[in-house]
């Protein structure tokens, strides 16, 4: 006989066969030395977990709890510092975003202002140019003017009127007054209008100290107060002494340097009315010559 039983069908159809559970491991004979292996390690933890009280599960699941609130708690800080974080970057972007509109509208405004100072600097380089030109032919005017105005006063003085005053030898004579005819003559382009004459006679010891223009007017001989000089006209006038001259008298004025002396002036006008002097100074020589005198020959 068979020692395995086995099972017996009570019903019309077959069951099907069970497989028998395995068999538990026995060990026999293992050393007490012998380190348990990772697997067998992990088997007893688990088997010490599932056999742990209820208060530890218990105490477990609240410490669970509580670290997961602490992060979510953590999480939602770090969360709402985030959002905050993004809010600020967008801003910020904003900002940058407007500051680079700006910056490109600047840029454009400045480049538009450089043009704009480019024509402004062509333009006034342009109106500098003609205004240089303006002031050369001012410049150029004005040398022009100058000219004209020179040669109009080269004119004017080449046809102005001069007066001048030629003095005759004196007339020396026995038992009579000295007598110095003194001739008058335009040598100017132009006729001399309103003409007058002064003229003083001096004689005595050193007579040309006193010839100065101190004598006039109380010694003067006036002659053709308004009168007219064509050009090249001659007059005269005669100075006479109011003394008599004779013997010792008529030596000492004749034979001596400087002992006679007749000065005067001329006074006229150009037709335009302009006035004009002429002042003159001569003194008799021994040898019967008239020579000028160091001062006063001059034509104003």
């Amino acid at each position: 006989m068979n020692d395995t039983p086995t099972d017996q069908n009570t019903s019309h159809g077959t069951e099907p066969e069970k497989i028998p559970p395995p068999p538990k491991e026995v060990i026999i004979g293992t050393p007490k030395d012998k380190k348990p292996t990772p697997q067998e390690s992990k088997r007893k933890g688990y088997s010490k977990l599932r056999k742990a009280p209820i208060w530890i599960e218990a105490a477990c699941a609240i410490a669970l709890i509580f670290i997961t609130g602490f992060y979510t708690h953590y999480a939602s800080k770090q969360a709402t510092a985030a959002t905050k974080a993004a809010q600020a970057a967008a801003e910020n972007a904003a900002t940058a975003a407007s500051t680079l509109a700006e910056m490109k509208k600047g840029s454009t405004d400045t480049h538009e202002l450089a043009v704009a100072a480019a024509k402004q600097a062509t333009n006034t380089e342009r109106l500098a140019i003609a205004a240089r030109d303006q002031v050369t032919k001012l410049q150029a005017g004005v040398r022009e003017s100058h000219a004209l105005a020179k040669a109009t006063q080269d004119i004017v003085a080449e046809q102005r009127p001069y007066m001048w005053a030629i003095a005759d030898i004196p007339n020396f004579q026995e038992g009579q007054p000295l007598k110095w005819d003194i001739h008058f003559k335009n040598y100017g382009g132009s006729p001399a209008i309103h003409v007058s004459t002064c003229v003083v006679l001096v004689i005595g010891v050193d007579a040309l100290s006193g010839a100065t223009p101190s004598a006039f007017p109380s010694n003067c001989l006036i002659h053709g107060s308004d009168s007219i000089s064509p050009p090249n006209y001659d007059t005269f006038t005669t100075a006479i002494s109011r003394e008599i001259l004779s013997g010792d008298a008529l030596k000492f004025i004749r034979d001596i340097d400087r002992n006679a002396a007749v000065i005067g002036f001329i006074k006229y006008q150009d037709a335009s009315g302009h006035p004009y002097r002429s002042t003159f100074c001569y003194f008799h020589l021994a040898t019967g010559a008239a020579a000028n005198c160091e001062k006063y020959n001059e034509i104003q």
